[in-house]
């Protein structure tokens, strides 16, 4: 997923409901129960900081600690971790059984290479990257990720030349706002100029330069990078499966250029890997209802989402769900995902907004919604209790 939304915002990821269901050993309950489901948790990841990626943008970098500290939950909870490939093929043959995970990781960066995999590998765990290729052959930052990397790194400061920006406006770099602004000016010009690749690495340099970022250090480091070539062709060899993400992380609408993305894609993939790849995930998780047809058509056999959810042998193959992992999402949180408590919360949270809702329109639209966490709790711990004891 390379978008450029959020910005360095605050993030509080305590989650007081899910450590008191903790607390009180629901999550070791829904373990219990989730453990001959026959269902397929497929965990989704970003990025792994190699250095300030996850203050920058938190809800897809986490730093490696706390990836270890996930990889250690799944360990001492008992879960059996598959490529997803093999778990899939045993979930639609009703043969999966025990606590199962999928790790699964978006876009190929380097720090895949660098932090992800030799975490993955103390564990012995395997994991499927659904690897983008432009900018992997093309071994440069990936410019609007690395446009808004910078102007977060000038933080405090203020921006003031045309020559970057388009515009004589001084942009202080003060705020998310602010700093969405000079990022929507700079995209602006580009777009005027019909820059090239070439042309937005110069202005990257210039951006740098203007706001003191060392930029020669982004390039050592290989920092917003793409796995290159030998390196995707090293993790495969090293039990790593790569699959497809498009050539350059985007879907058109129109089907030919649509599959010209997937063949191309794929081509590249299997130069690299020497493997032939069938699986499938939506840049930046968008799907429309004409798009699972042409996957089919391309000979793809199953492409995730970024919708939430556990995966059973009912799932749509073409619109698996999983559950997006960052620095923004707690421990408990986490637990509650391996435990199954976390969908079943959900749910009653939906159903107790719903009949609160109803309250509110019977007693007129003025009657405060009280206690809905309480509501939740107490469902929540009902549900699990019967299962428990119907199990």
């Amino acid at each position: 997923m390379i978008i450029t939304g959020e910005i360095g915002r605050s993030v509080d990821v305590r989650s007081p409901f899910f450590e008191f269901v903790r607390s009180v050993g629901l999550f070791r309950v829904g373990r219990y129960i989730q453990r001959d489901s026959g269902k397929l948790l497929i965990l989704c990841y970003h990025g792994i900081s190699k250095a300030d990626e996850h203050l920058w943008r938190p809800t897809l970098y986490m730093p490696r600690s706390l990836f270890r500290q996930r990889l250690q939950t799944l360990r001492d909870f008992g879960y059996q971790v598959l490529p997803l490939a093999t778990a899939l093929e045993r979930l639609q043959a009703q043969s999966l059984s025990g606590l199962t995970v999928s790790i699964t990781f978006d876009d190929g960066w380097h720090d895949f290479y660098s932090e992800a995999w030799p975490e993955l590998s103390a564990f012995g765990y395997p994991a499927t990257v659904y690897q983008t290729t432009y900018y992997s052959q093309y071994q440069k930052p990936i410019f609007d990720t690395a446009c808004s990397y910078l102007l977060w790194k000038g933080r405090g400061q203020t921006l003031r030349d045309s020559k970057i920006t388009g515009t004589e406006q001084a942009f202080k770099l003060d705020s998310p706002a602010s700093i969405k602004c000079a990022f929507a000016a700079i995209g602006s010009r580009l777009h005027k100029l019909r820059a090239s690749a070439e042309d937005k690495d110069r202005l990257l340099a210039k951006l740098a330069a203007r706001l003191k970022v060392d930029f020669g250090q982004m390039l050592s480091s290989r920092l917003l990078h793409l796995m290159n070539p030998s390196e995707i062709a090293e993790v495969s060899k090293g039990g790593i499966d790569i699959q497809l993400h498009t050539h350059r992380h985007q879907l058109p609408l129109e089907k030919e250029a649509f599959l010209g993305e997937i063949q191309r894609n794929r081509k590249l993939i299997e130069a690299a890997t020497g493997k032939c790849a069938h699986h499938f995930c939506y840049p930046n998780g968008d799907y429309r209802p004409e798009f699972p047809a042409w996957l089919r058509e391309a000979g793809v056999i199953s492409a995730t989402t970024c919708e939430p959810g556990i995966a059973s042998r009912q799932s749509e193959s073409m619109l698996l769900p999983r559950v997006t992992d960052s620095t923004t999402v707690s421990q408990a949180r986490f637990e509650s995902w391996l435990s199954g408590v976390g969908w079943l919360a959900s749910a009653c949270k939906r159903k107790a907004l719903s009949l609160s809702g109803r309250q509110r329109a019977d007693a007129g639209e003025n009657a405060p919604i009280s206690n809905v966490q309480e509501q939740v709790g107490t469902a929540a711990a009902s549900a699990v209790t019967r299962a428990f004891e119907g199990h």
